[in-house]
């Protein structure tokens, strides 16, 4: 059985090398079989039963735990007895090199260390860079690897010192190493290592040597380090490297910073554009109700000449009734002038007919005009004095937008185009946010790559994490800082879109993220 324990300075990158060794065919540990538990727990209730905190390696004194960590350790190491190579990495067992020695004497270590600036460009991406910031990091620094040098010096046949940027240059021959040296079956295995290195870019690397070039204690003990390491950095090949890197970078950046100009350009050029359509669509009503007071007092003439007409004949029927009552010997006179008449009448009435039945065209009209006019004025009102604090839109209902598939069960995927919309009316004055329930997504990398912007202004995103539950995506803004319109459009950009056809051979659809739901709450 052989064991194999990585430890370093927990801003070295030591679980790279861990990561690489877990490929090549190492067994992680597993739990005690009786307390259930894992060797981080143990070590971290050693700490804390020493009063001592997890990343506390400022001095180089070694933890000496008692005999019931030891019964709690050999419980550990026999749990684990089943595996042929196994072992683990905790930057707390730097405190405990002795500890574990004394309990497995033939247990092999791994001891990974870095440059100062490395471990100072990685310490301070979450802090200020201050003087007393900095001094703080290298003095953890130089007790941790001075820690380091003392157990190797005392313990070289059974301990392996190496630079961890050789492990990210040449990985493959790390792994030989390791093998040849303690005697293990590992084979190299080429996959895309997603280890803490990676985190750092060459940019802050560089930047951070310039803060450190007053600490010659530092230079001196990496110095040390560098000529007693098994694998050390091989400082003119990588160092030149990493220069040409950071270069590389700058480039990228600028780069990147030209492209998101061209965008604003373009998305303040679209602005402009809807800007004249709605000045077109103002124009239009204008001329809309233009026409309609014309129609109605076009009607309001009608209706006056039909009361006109209406007298007249009121006239003719009284001539009519006259010329009855003359004597039969005009009554050929007045038969025709009775069929004149009644022809005069029949040509009224059709008159009449025909003024009734615009007039009550325009009275339609006019009513509907009445009636669309106060609906409006009365809906917009509302919304505005009465507007709900959140609005939910569940993505399994009816929604209004593009680029969306039919709902399901627990929500919509959005696709075959890489930028959907959705459209709500225009919100009061406020501070909004943003809350997306995605429920699914075809690729990770869809979700660290999604954009979110509300009438063409990005917003950034934050993601939160419920204990237990799934994660979501959150966003906040001010109405003050988006633009104006009665309708908002909001939009999702996604870095690429994949279809599902190896889950689902029949599935031939482009799709990105499945939506469930999004809210917008009045901060």
């Amino acid at each position: 059985m052989k064991i194999i324990v990585t430890t370093g300075y927990p801003d070295s990158g030591f679980q790279t090398a861990h990561q690489q060794l877990l490929t090549a065919g190492l067994k992680e540990a597993g739990a005690s079989q009786w307390e259930g538990l894992t060797v981080h727990q143990i070590q971290e209730m050693i700490f804390k039963a020493y009063q001592k905190e997890s990343r506390a390696l400022g001095s180089s004194v070694q933890l000496s735990p008692g005999r019931i960590w030891h019964e709690l350790a050999l419980h550990f190491l026999i749990s684990n007895s089943d595996h042929r190579e196994w072992g683990w990495a905790d930057a707390r067992t730097v405190r405990l090199l002795d500890f574990w020695k004394e309990i497995e004497p033939e247990i092999c270590f791994v001891l990974i260390y870095s440059s100062p600036e490395f471990a100072v460009a990685k310490a301070l991406r979450n802090q200020p860079s201050t003087q007393e910031a900095i001094l703080n990091i290298i003095a953890d620094w130089e007790a941790c690897n001075n820690e380091l040098l003392r157990f190797y010096y005392r313990h070289t046949d059974q301990c392996m010192l190496v630079n961890i940027s050789s492990i990210t240059h040449a990985p493959e021959q790390f792994i030989g190493h390791v093998a040849d040296l303690f005697g293990l079956d590992l084979k190299f295995i080429n996959v895309d290592n997603q280890g803490e290195t990676h985190e750092l870019t060459a940019i802050p690397a560089l930047l951070a040597s310039t803060l450190i070039e007053d600490y010659e204690d530092a230079r001196v003990l990496y110095c040390e380090l560098e000529s007693s390491a098994n694998i050390s950095e091989n400082a003119s090949g990588i160092k030149s490297a990493e220069k040409q890197l950071a270069w590389q970078e700058y480039t990228s950046l600028l780069s990147d910073l030209d492209q998101t100009l061209a965008e604003r350009d373009q998305a303040v050029q679209s602005i402009s554009e809807l800007s004249k359509a709605i000045t077109l669509h103002k124009q239009q009503i204008a001329q809309l109700t233009l026409s309609c007071d014309e129609q109605a007092k076009l009607a309001e003439g009608r209706q006056n000449n039909f009361e006109e007409l209406t007298a007249k004949l009121e006239v003719l029927r009284s001539t009519l009734i006259s010329k009855q009552s003359e004597t039969d010997a005009r009554q050929v006179q007045a038969t025709e002038l009775q069929q004149e008449n009644e022809l005069l009448l029949l040509q009224l009435h059709q008159v009449q007919e025909e003024l009734e039945h615009y007039f009550l065209q325009y009275q339609e009209l006019n009513g509907n005009v009445r009636r669309e006019s106060g609906n409006i004025a009365f809906l917009t009102q509302f919304w505005h004095e009465q507007q709900p604090s959140e609005i939910h839109i569940d993505m399994r209902r009816q929604i209004t937008g593009e680029n969306w598939y039919d709902a399901e069960l627990d929500g919509r995927w959005a696709g075959p185009d890489n930028i959907s919309t959705l459209k709500v009316p225009e919100l009061r004055d406020g501070r909004y946010s943003i809350i997306l329930d995605i429920a699914d997504a075809i690729d990770p990398e869809i979700m660290s790559g999604l954009e979110l912007s509300v009438n063409g202004m990005q917003m950034p995103l934050k993601i939160k994490e419920y204990y237990g539950g799934p994660e979501y995506f959150e966003a906040e803004f001010s109405t003050s800082e988006i633009q104006k319109a009665s309708i908002w459009d909001i939009q999702f950009k996604f870095p690429k879109l994949m279809s599902p056809t190896q889950q689902d051979p029949d599935d031939h659809r482009l799709i990105a993220i499945r939506l469930k739901s999004l809210s917008l709450s009045l901060l």
